[in-house]
């Protein structure tokens, strides 16, 4: 088995970095790496093909921490890799959704069912969103597994939850999409009784526009005030504090 520090040892000189890459294997090898979501590796080395530092020694520091040490492992690596990523992060497609604006957003959210403190905090990353529709929304709250992960208090609680979801979301779908981290206040007939972290989504069902709160730790989705105490028997309403997309 041809070791790719081997490989490497046959071009000593940093001044022949291209016919490193240019090598049948380890051409082979930059393919792999780059083809996949460890492109990272070999862009970093890529990024050292100027500096003195690019030495076949300094391209192995990169592999081998990896074990990445032969050809043969980088392709048992990323097919390992690559049927984990099946299970853990399935890429969702974004078929023929229509996109709408900040300004068309906060006109859903205050003209919908929701309450917000009048202190609210809204945190746009983008001008303009991917609008889901139901079928797409339903995908990924089977698809992720966010929910299956342990409550742990302190350590891995509510807003955890709701960031990882948010997370999970723009890992798996190419495109900002509807699909916000929130966090409110609920209340039991108006007195304050604890605040929580959770996920905002709007989407469409049949044509029309939907507003949902989607409890994370969960996969369920209320609709209206009426539902908060489905989610706390101590709560009957919810005000957002904060909305993230």
């Amino acid at each position: 088995m041809t070791t790719i520090k081997e490989i490497l040892k046959q071009y000593e000189s940093h001044n022949q970095f291209e016919a490193i890459i240019k090598h049948t294997q380890l051409e082979s090898l930059f393919k792999k790496l780059l083809d996949s979501d460890y492109a990272f590796i070999a862009n970093l080395i890529l990024n050292y093909r100027d500096e003195w530092l690019l030495t076949p020694e300094s391209i192995q520091k990169f592999l081998e921490p990896l074990g990445l040490g032969t050809i043969e492992a980088v392709d048992e690596f990323l097919q390992k890799h690559k049927a984990l990523n099946n299970i853990f992060f399935p890429k969702i497609a974004v078929n023929n959704l229509s996109t709408i604006t900040i300004s068309e957003i906060q006109n859903i959210l205050k003209n919908s069912w929701l309450e917000f403190e009048s202190h609210v905090y809204y945190d746009f990353g983008d001008s303009t969103y991917y609008l889901l529709d139901k079928s797409t929304l339903d995908t990924i709250l089977t698809k992720c597994k966010i929910d299956k992960k342990p409550y742990v208090k302190s350590k891995f609680d509510c807003e955890d939850f709701a960031r990882t979801t948010k997370a999970w979301v723009t890992l798996n779908i190419k495109g900002n999409v509807t699909f916000a981290n929130v966090e409110g206040n609920f209340y039991k007939d108006d007195k304050l009784q604890f605040a929580h972290g959770f996920n905002l989504v709007i989407y469409t069902d049949n044509g029309k526009i939907q507003v949902g709160l989607v409890e994370p730790q969960k996969d369920t989705i209320i609709s209206s005030q009426e539902d908060v105490p489905k989610w706390f028997f101590t709560a009957n309403k919810v005000k957002l504090r904060f909305i993230q997309f």
